[in-house]
């Protein structure tokens, strides 16, 4: 669970997604090392200059597209959840699990290879039904822990997306420092493909056949 929320919030630090429009370029002819950014910080934010500002001309449409985007995964999150939760008890918990880890994975490949808000939003569509699988790992643990422990179960796995949530921001950053903000989305894209191969070594399905729902 740490490593599913790890990649749920590594591309947590690169909002908004129009990151690419605050790069400064240094011109190619430039002698110095250092750049001075005053001009270009005047222009993004109309001090000393008469004419509005980038943030001034686009701020609608940013604060539409970002919350369009947050908004389309915490959907899908909330209705996989549900349709996700009733599929695991016909069909078994581990299943289910390995194919939501796997559609995590292409979310976030798509997400680093997008070229346009619609292949974003697709994308985290696609991250936030993957995302959806909490219930179903939250059922495996009941299935997997006797009464006593039930709770202790709930709380590690309630630790690991806090934990996850912490942690997943600060590494997305690095990537996208170092990387440029596609980093962190293969980042995420690492961390899912090493969720799925322990996840499919280490789970056994729990869930007897006999407890199984029919319909």
């Amino acid at each position: 669970m740490l490593r599913a929320a790890l990649g749920t919030t590594t591309t947590l630090s690169i909002w908004p997604p129009a990151g690419d429009n605050y790069q400064v370029q240094e011109p190619a002819d430039a002698q110095a090392t250092t750049v001075d950014l005053s001009p270009y910080f005047q222009s993004v934010t109309g001090s000393a200059t008469g004419q509005q500002s980038w943030l001034q001309q686009n701020a609608g449409s940013l604060l539409l597209g970002s919350a369009a985007l947050l908004a389309i995964y915490a959907v899908m999150q909330f209705v996989a959840t549900v349709v996700l939760g009733r599929l695991s008890d016909r069909v078994g918990r581990r299943p289910v699990l390995l194919t939501t880890i796997t559609m995590g994975a292409v979310g976030y490949v798509l997400f680093a290879a997008a070229g346009g808000f619609w292949a974003l939003f697709l994308a985290r569509a696609i991250s936030g039904f993957a995302g959806g699988n909490i219930s179903v790992a939250q059922a495996y643990i009941a299935d997997v822990t006797s009464p006593d422990e039930r709770s202790k179960g709930m709380g590690i796995v309630g630790a690991a997306f806090g934990l996850g949530f912490v942690i997943g921001p600060a590494l997305g950053g690095i990537a996208a420092h170092y990387g440029g903000p596609r980093a962190a989305g293969f980042a995420a894209e690492g961390l899912e493909i090493v969720n799925l191969v322990s996840a499919w070594f280490l789970l056994i399905d729990a869930l007897d056949t006999e407890h199984r729902a029919t319909r």
